[in-house]
């Protein structure tokens, strides 16, 4: 409802918890919004009451959402907890569609860096497989066995089949996640992993992201785990 009401178009994620800042002073206005999906006005959906709420800014609401005016080529990632991770989706010929996971891993393509750098000019962290981040049932499938040499700055410009030529359903959608554009100092992020949850661990200083050596980091014994955790989620 968000989106169609600012710019005409759907939602790609909803980041909770104040991810883009808690507005410590301002009132809090909506609180236990529920929206049936056709209103034009977001006061409109069924909520509270204007100014009754049970919640602190620190769950101040977030939205991301598709271009109004998207580029051939153009890609977003959709239904990740952050802007940096999510379902790959690429936009051709005046539609947006979702792209297979064959040949789409971390491990032997450079298929999720390319995507990293075309959005944020970041690394790849991961590449979840097997619609990891949610099936786009309705949605055409418009890239399949994606193989990509690295160097190219947009997965449009990868080798692939063709647009709209695949073998594959929504249960092969394509997922990445990227470092971050503006790492803060201190910043860890988990890398590596099949799934968001786990990995390497990399923590951004001075400019730099590096490892951290598991000498005494021990499970049984350290709680240096539970604080990564505890850092991330």
């Amino acid at each position: 409802v968000v989106c169609r009401q600012l710019f005409g178009t759907a939602a790609i994620g909803a980041p909770c918890c104040a991810y883009y800042g808690e507005e410590g002073s301002s009132s809090i206005l909506m609180d236990e919004v529920l929206c049936d999906g056709n209103e034009t006005n977001l006061g409109h959906c069924n909520f509270d009451g204007w100014g009754r709420h049970n919640c602190d800014h620190s769950e101040d609401a977030g939205v991301r959402c598709f271009p109004a005016d998207p580029q051939d080529g153009e890609i977003v990632l959709v239904g990740g907890a952050t802007p940096y991770e999510g379902r790959v989706e690429i936009f051709h010929q005046g539609e947006w569609g979702t792209v297979c996971d064959r040949w789409w891993s971390f491990d032997d393509s450079e298929d999720a860096s390319v995507v990293c750098r075309q959005l944020f000019g970041t690394a790849a962290i991961g590449a979840p497989c097997c619609a990891y981040y949610g099936e786009e049932g309705s949605s055409s499938i418009l890239m399949d066995e994606v193989l990509c040499d690295g160097n190219e700055t947009n997965l449009g410009h990868c080798n692939f089949d063709g647009w709209g030529r695949h073998n594959c359903d929504h249960s092969e959608d394509a997922g990445v996640r990227c470092f971050p554009a503006d790492p803060q100092d201190g910043e860890i992020v988990l890398v590596g992993g099949a799934t968001p949850y786990e990995g390497r661990v990399e923590i951004f200083h001075q400019g730099e992201w590096g490892t951290v050596c598991d000498r005494w980091w021990s499970f049984d014994d350290s709680e240096d785990a539970s604080v990564v955790c505890r850092q991330l989620f």
